[in-house]
């Protein structure tokens, strides 16, 4: 620490960083408690992800073949109305081209028998605030 000569100024030193340490851990408490949504949600900081940045992942997972990531794995996606919503790699109907321009198909059966609906409903189940978000396009049920 810096050694300050005046003792009015090391007093003042010692109850910012009190201060400071006493912010930082109100934030740290509320984000646990309440979710991070509640504290970064309101200034647009949660790191959130755009549709096409979920779709960009879809497209390896399923060049890769990978069906975990594929089918089980939910992002919360800012959604070109401005709302977020939890989706997989089963929201998109197609996934288009990737990066390099080739044509990219969903592969057959990489989700077995699991439709949409039922991925989103399982997803659902773990939701606390069931209300507060739409999952693959749909309202979980309450």
């Amino acid at each position: 620490m810096v050694k300050l000569k005046d003792k009015k100024a090391q007093e003042l030193w010692q109850l910012l960083l009190l201060i400071l340490g006493i912010a930082v851990v109100v934030i740290v408490v509320l984000g646990f408690w309440k979710g991070w949504d509640f504290i970064f949600g309101k200034i647009g900081l949660l790191p959130g992800q755009d549709l096409e940045t979920v779709r960009q992942g879809c497209i390896l997972s399923a060049n890769a073949m990978l069906s975990s990531d594929f089918c089980a794995q939910f992002k919360l996606a800012k959604l070109p109305a401005g709302d977020r919503a939890y989706i997989n790699c089963q929201y998109f109907d197609a996934l288009g081209t990737d990066t390099a321009g080739n044509p990219v198909e969903i592969p057959a059966g990489i989700c077995g028998t699991k439709s949409k609906t039922d991925s989103a409903n399982d997803f659902c189940i773990t939701l606390k605030d069931k209300a507060k978000y739409q999952v693959n396009g749909i309202n979980c049920p309450p």
